[in-house]
């Protein structure tokens, strides 16, 4: 195979088309079909193409993504199987509410509230347990769900309950009362 062959090689300037017979000697017959499809552009010269970018145009980004998807493929394709935040993201900004309150929520999604489950994963030490009821786990959900005072004040809400009360997802109790909203 002749690695300075170039596309521009692979013309019949005569027909002004593809030369079917040197396609058949270098490509096998499913390639050929696709390279066929394509119109050949006769009147530019050559030019390199990144397949993994829409321009065409290589950068330092879109090449370190390529390498990190092959390097970490289940990783990527674990992460495409996975539910996205970003619907929730949106129902958050499009509410009409303060904009301290629509940061708040933010926080709530991006699981930047300090709370003691929070706390400790980022290595600070802070009080075993809920400082309200005393459960042995503070997590954001507990605190703006489960624990028996933050039931009480969604009681005493106007907002209508889960069928099943507030659950272990804080995504799901968090698309409950944007649903309500």
């Amino acid at each position: 195979m002749d690695i300075t062959l170039k596309v521009n090689q692979l013309f019949d300037r005569g027909k002004r088309n593809w030369n079917v017979n040197l396609l058949k000697n270098l490509f096998p017959d499913i390639d050929i079909q696709i390279i066929l499809q394509h119109r050949p552009m006769m009147s530019c010269e050559d030019f390199h193409c990144w397949a993994h970018t829409k321009n065409g145009l290589y950068s330092v980004k879109s090449g370190y993504e390529f390498i990190s998807r092959k390097v970490h493929s289940k990783m990527f394709q674990q992460a495409e199987n996975t539910p996205t935040l970003n619907p929730l993201f949106a129902k958050v900004w499009n509410l009409q509410i303060a904009p301290k309150i629509k940061n708040f929520l933010w926080k709530v999604l991006n699981g930047a509230v300090a709370v003691e489950d929070r706390l400790r994963c980022r290595g600070v030490k802070a009080d075993e347990g809920c400082l309200m009821c005393g459960t042995d786990q503070e997590t954001i959900n507990h605190i703006l769900f489960l624990c028996p005072l933050a039931r009480q004040i969604w009681a005493l809400s106007l907002l209508p309950s889960a069928l099943y009360g507030f659950g272990s997802s804080i995504f799901t109790n968090l698309c409950h009362v944007f649903d309500m909203v």
